[in-house]
This record gives C-alpha cells, structure tokens and sequence, in this order.
C-alpha cells in the first residue's frame, strides 16, 4: 500500500508513503478515497509535505473525489505542497477547488 491516513474526528488525511503522485499509483489512491467516500466522510486531506512531483492523472483523481463530496458540503484538501505543485494548482485553477493548508495544525483548526 503506498499510503497511509490517519483520522481527526470528521476528517481523514492521506499520506503517501512514496515521494510521487502520478500515473504509477492514481489508480490505488482512487480505491483508496472512494473507500472513504463510501464510508461517509466529507473532508478528505492529501498530505503532500513529501510529494516531490503529481501529475495530471493524480490531479484527476482528486478532482473526481472533490465531484463525489462537494455536494455534500464536502472539502478536498492539500497540505504541504511545494512550489512545483503550488504552480501546477493555479495554472490549472484547481488552487480554487481545493483547499490548500500549510500544516496538519492549520487542518485541524478550520475543518473541526
């Protein structure tokens, strides 16, 4: 398994265990979330504090989970993104659909 969560409450944070989001493993982190979803959660957060590189194909399965929860009054989430994600985010604008938060403490405060 290539990643890890941990809950707070309503909220579940997904780290990857590896330093990339991409092709390889988009399909696992799909199976992964969609779990989630089906179990009832609403605030999903990805941990990217040791993501080095996310491609699209990653991007899409956080847009996919963002489509299954957002109606529900549901948050996707980022932590810890570096620059090369922060960039990939406004160019494509999805900077706008999820949120982006510097740290778990930061998480925890506003989504609780």
């Amino acid at each position: 398994m290539d990643f890890v969560q941990t809950t707070y409450g309503s909220i579940v944070v997904v780290r990857s265990v590896t330093n990339v989001a991409n092709i390889s493993n988009a399909q696992q982190m799909k199976d992964f979330l969609l779990g989630f979803v089906q179990e009832g959660y609403t605030k999903i957060v990805f941990d990217c504090s040791n993501i080095e590189t996310m491609d699209s194909t990653f991007l899409g399965v956080l847009v996919l989970i963002y489509k299954q929860i957002y109606g529900k009054g549901g948050v996707v989430g980022l932590m810890g993104i570096n620059e090369s994600i922060s960039i990939t985010l406004g160019l494509t604008k999805l900077n706008e659909a999820f949120k982006v938060f510097p740290t778990l403490q930061d998480v925890v405060k506003e989504l609780i």
